[in-house]
């Protein structure tokens, strides 16, 4: 959801649902499922799975099969009204999340690379996505609206405003939250003539005036 608004195209977003949900999985669960998405911006569905059929493996796996062989066929029409109209509804709006957290995800590669090839004990990295699951938890928990920005996009489309804030692209930004991150930006570089990767640290100007830093450790 970020990247689309923050291109400007969060008119039309797509996100796969249901997939390991089971049989079991009720018109109730999957209206409740498509409504907590579209709170974060999701507007169309893509139903896991549709099967052309239940022969062989088909009708015992994991996700729900929502076809015409199913018994509940004719009643599905409740399911995708409501999704529809809480779709439609979604795209009436404009985002507004004035908060930006930047995704720590090149320190996540450092960590993981220090293990490689073995990668025996992963300790550190799942401590490491945990805590980051947590913040992120804590700020929907805040009802604070939020974006995630990578550094590829931050460096390409991201710009100071002449007020001070923080804007990528069509997205600006009063808060930008700063996870722990031991490495802002890793680019690695491909030699054609030697074919040999080289690897570069590039440090973003960070020089604000009316956007709040929030450092998180």
């Amino acid at each position: 959801m970020s990247a689309a608004n923050q291109s400007g195209n969060g008119e039309h977003i797509l996100c796969e649902m249901y997939g390991a949900s089971t049989e079991n999985m009720t018109f109730r669960n999957q209206m409740y499922l498509f409504d907590r998405l579209a709170v974060f911006g999701v507007n169309h569905r893509s139903v896991h799975g549709i099967f052309y059929s239940l022969e062989g493996r088909r009708k015992r796996g994991y996700a729900p099969h929502i076809n015409y062989y199913q018994p509940y066929w004719d009643k599905y029409e409740n399911v995708y009204m409501h999704c529809a109209r809480t779709a439609q509804f979604t795209r009436f709006g404009s985002p507004c999340a004035d908060v930006l957290v930047l995704h720590p995800l090149e320190t996540a590669y450092t960590i993981l690379n220090e293990k490689l090839p073995d990668r025996i004990d992963d300790t550190e990295i799942d401590r490491f996505d945990s805590w980051f699951y947590r913040l992120m938890s804590n700020l929907k928990s805040a009802h604070i609206d939020f974006e995630l920005g990578d550094f590829a996009t931050v460096r390409d489309m991201g710009e100071i405003t002449d007020d001070g804030f923080f804007k990528v692209s069509k997205m600006t930004y009063k808060t930008v939250v700063l996870p722990r991150i031991d490495v802002l930006n890793w680019q690695n570089n491909i030699d054609t003539d030697t074919d040999t990767w080289t690897s570069s640290y590039n440090i973003l100007p960070l020089g604000f005036d009316g956007a709040e830093i929030v450092l998180c450790y």
